[in-house]
């Protein structure tokens, strides 16, 4: 709503491709698009374009960007202006937060920023999950061993 976008999503890199994470304001059909079609690591996509060039992509009209090779995106979106910044962690785009409007427009460089702003924090907030859950998994492993230690000393105690 800050930056006037008619919707947005997070995008997760998965190997080789992005795929959509969350999103907000996505039409079913659009939505059914984009997990279909997970945008690839290529200059043909605006999300794969920052992850390669690690930095923002503005594309104030999409239909004067000549690189972008998937033209159903904007259709079904119903798009006209893109807004796309890393997720960096550690030197490495681990997201993209794609934000875009109806009509053509260029975003603000105060817009663009509190954007870069939001990215950041959503970057420590995936690590903190990420973490958390990687905490969870060692206490369920530990556990796991402890009741074999458990099962393994009561049968031993009984020979």
């Amino acid at each position: 709503r800050l930056c006037g976008a008619k919707l947005s999503g997070i995008f997760m890199r998965d190997g080789d491709v992005f795929r959509l994470a969350a999103g907000y304001e996505q039409t079913p059909e659009y939505r059914a698009y984009e997990e279909a079609n997970p945008s690839p690591i290529t200059r043909q996509s605006w999300v794969g374009r920052t992850a390669l060039d690690k930095a923002v992509v503005h594309i104030p009209d999409v239909t004067k960007d000549t690189e972008h090779g998937l033209p159903e995106a904007p259709r079904l979106g119903g798009y006209s202006a893109v807004l796309c910044v890393p997720l960096m962690r550690e030197g490495s785009v681990i997201g993209v937060f794609a934000m875009t409007r109806p009509e053509p427009g260029a975003f603000t460089d105060s817009q663009i920023e509190l954007v870069q702003t939001f990215a950041d924090q959503a970057v420590i907030a995936i690590e903190n999950v990420r973490l958390f859950e990687e905490v969870q998994q060692r206490t369920r492993e530990a556990t796991e061993a402890l009741e074999y230690q458990t099962a393994t000393s009561d049968v031993l105690s009984v020979i």
